[in-house]
């Protein structure tokens, strides 16, 4: 069976933005129709960044253990594109695995082939890290042996990716870029913001542009893509008075709405950009948030129980108006029910198409 799926190994050093690197090429996939995926190979369990991708639908698989054999890590790498059906795929090295990208890649390229299109390495590295390479004094930490692994590393790679804090690229940074491209005259380069979703955007738009990458709108008979029928941002913000007749606790009721939604969201494989809840009684105050890791948290809680409170939603998705819009409702007449409480809008603002 022949599949359209594009294989990108991102490796380099610990510490260059990889996992940033991986987590906004599969955010910024999401919002153009792409079906993609992420595979992490690391000597340590339980990234925090995977969860979080799983918790908005974007399919990841883990191999960890040690020793890792380039031959397993390749044949779990194709049976996960069977599995998924994707149009790309990004696999990161993390921790200390980098120097197994080479031997992993070799046997993608030859008895795997077959399940992509295109197969390609990517090195992250920060320009501190350049340092090790030609600066007066090694960065403290640094061994002969990094020196060595990261030169062949860049040797090997198809392209660079210098990743940054700030954007536009400070001088230095430039100055690091403009002797990587030098010392590896050919090779791809580009610069990256890894703290600001804006950044710059060529490398993600030359990656995701490929005619490889693009979803088609039905992939199959079976399985249908949500996001096919919306475009765009939506937002909704909505004041709502809330009775009882009987005490309820704030916090659970806040907690309760953005759970929900944060359900439906996800089940419509709609891109969550912010879900916040505030509420107010005569007692107190009471907010709840979607932290970084994609969880509900209480950032203020009051720990109230109260009889009567005001409350605002306040939701941004990549989605359409109408599925917002039916996802807010749904999620407060459900904790309504649940809590035994009558929820009336004050006010409703929306945008979106």
């Amino acid at each position: 069976m022949s599949h359209q799926t594009q294989l990108i190994l991102f490796s380099g050093p610990p510490g260059a933005g990889k996992t940033s690197v991986v987590t906004a090429i599969a955010q910024a996939g999401a919002r153009r129709r792409r079906r993609v995926g992420l595979f992490v190979v690391g000597d340590l369990e339980g990234s925090t960044e995977a969860s979080a991708l799983r918790r908005i639908g974007i399919p990841v698989e883990e191999a960890f253990g040690n020793p890792l054999s380039p031959e397993k890590i390749a044949s779990e790498i194709s049976r996960f594109e069977e599995e998924a059906k994707l149009d790309l795929l990004c696999v990161e090295f993390t921790g200390r695995t980098s120097s197994l990208a080479v031997p992993v890649r070799e046997q993608l390229s030859g008895q795997f082939q077959h399940s992509f299109s295109h197969i390609t390495s990517c090195l992250v590295i920060r320009p501190a890290q350049a340092e090790l390479l030609w600066g007066d004094q090694p960065p403290s930490g640094s061994t002969s042996w990094d020196k060595q692994l990261l030169e062949a590393d860049l040797a090997t790679t198809d392209q660079i990716l210098v990743t940054c804090q700030e954007w536009p690229a400070p001088d230095h940074v430039q100055n690091w870029t403009q002797r990587l491209q030098q010392n590896f005259p050919g090779k791809p380069l580009f610069e990256l913001s890894i703290q600001k979703d804006a950044g710059p955007p060529q490398f993600l738009n030359e990656l995701l542009s490929s005619p490889s990458t693009a979803m088609p709108q039905n992939r199959n008979e079976t399985q249908h893509d949500p996001r096919s029928e919306h475009e765009g941002t939506a937002g909704m913000n909505c004041r709502l008075s809330v009775r009882g007749d009987r005490e309820f606790l704030l916090d659970d009721l806040l907690l309760g709405i953005l759970i929900q939604l944060q359900e439906k969201l996800i089940q419509a494989r709609a891109e969550i950009l912010h879900l916040k809840g505030i509420g107010e009684c005569d007692e107190g105050s009471a907010a709840a948030n979607v932290v970084r890791t994609f969880n509900i948290e209480l950032t203020t809680p009051c720990g109230l129980d109260t009889t009567q409170a005001d409350i605002v939603i306040n939701a941004r998705a990549f989605c359409g108006r109408q599925l917002l819009q039916t996802a807010v409702q749904e999620s407060i007449d459900e904790i309504s029910k649940l809590l035994q409480v009558q929820m009336e809008p004050l006010n409703t603002t929306s945008f979106g198409s």
